[in-house]
């Protein structure tokens, strides 16, 4: 004992709990008691109270897909309200190290208080994920240490977080009005696995409003989303590229949103989260007019992108 004898420190803080999570007795020994051995008849004789190891039980892989808020549920253990979270970046980092926080998670990438006795926890409430579509570990701080729950105190490892959907890609693809558009989309995590009972899907929005909160446009692509074929490929039929303009490409990598009440994975607009690329269409714009007069030379500008 230090302090006192009102603390103490044993071989428990220099090596990991190994023992099941379960509660245990703690018995007391003063030092002129003979404190030696571990049977009854030893010194510790005086109840001082319970000791309880509690971990946690993750459930298999959990998914998160980048542009949507986060959230993780079917947690088991000795958990309670309030338990944090916090994502790390294997292997660069492990739980229980003073690492940098995974870039792109709301809050340095620690949980809300975890919720629904500690089996649910999610990321920045209304925040969005931006981190790279990959990989990632979760480790765990119980409650009982809320206060105290700095990096190195996330020890428990929770198992390891998927976050799925497309790489940005920076080059535009760029097609023609009024000719099929082939677009390919290579760059990402979990994309078109074959376990899904159906494939990814694209929607086109306009350029300058963000993935999962915006109606597709209606003007382009045929007002409809697109499946994303096995060489994970998209064909706009030429059809349906009557305009053209630029436009913000949303990528659903067969997710179900929580931010819509539909239970359905690629059915709203909110279910296409990842901002996959930008698509650029050549040609004239629409709804242009003109007007000459007989017996003058007649010079119009006709107004497009990408035009020659």
């Amino acid at each position: 004992a230090t302090n006192g004898g009102r603390s103490f420190r044993s071989q428990w803080e220099s090596s990991p709990v190994t023992a099941d999570p379960r509660q245990y007795r703690i018995c007391w020994c003063d030092s002129t008691w003979g404190c030696t051995g571990t049977g009854p008849s030893t010194g510790f004789k005086m109840d001082a109270g319970v000791l309880a190891v509690v971990t946690i039980l993750p459930s298999g892989d959990k998914e998160c897909h980048v542009g949507d808020v986060c959230r993780i549920s079917d947690f088991d253990g000795q958990l309670h309200e309030g338990d944090l979270m916090r994502v790390v970046l294997p292997p660069e980092s492990q739980c229980g190290q003073a690492a940098a926080p995974a870039a792109g998670f709301p809050n340095d990438g620690v949980s809300q208080p975890a919720s629904v006795g500690g089996s649910e926890y999610s990321w920045g409430g209304r925040d969005r994920v931006t981190a790279e579509p990959r990989e990632y570990q979760l480790c765990w701080c119980p409650w009982q240490k809320v206060e105290r729950c700095v990096t190195t105190n996330f020890l428990s490892p929770a198992g390891l977080l998927m976050v799925k959907g497309p790489v940005f890609e920076t080059a535009p693809f760029t097609c023609q009005a009024a000719h099929d558009c082939r677009l390919a989309f290579n760059r990402g995590f979990r994309l078109n696995r074959p376990e899904n009972p159906a494939r990814d899907r694209v929607l086109l929005i306009p350029f300058e409003e963000d993935c999962g909160v915006t109606e597709r446009d209606f003007g382009i692509a045929g007002n409809r989303t697109h499946e994303v074929d096995a060489q994970s490929k998209v064909t706009l039929p030429a059809e349906e590229m009557g305009s053209a303009g630029h436009w913000r490409i949303c990528y659903c990598a067969w997710w179900d949103s929580d931010t819509d009440q539909d239970l359905t994975p690629c059915s709203t607009y909110r279910d296409f989260p990842g901002n996959a690329a930008v698509l650029q269409v050549a040609g004239a714009l629409l709804g242009q007019r003109f007007t000459c007069t007989v017996g003058q030379n007649c010079i119009i500008t006709i107004e497009g992108y990408a035009m020659e």
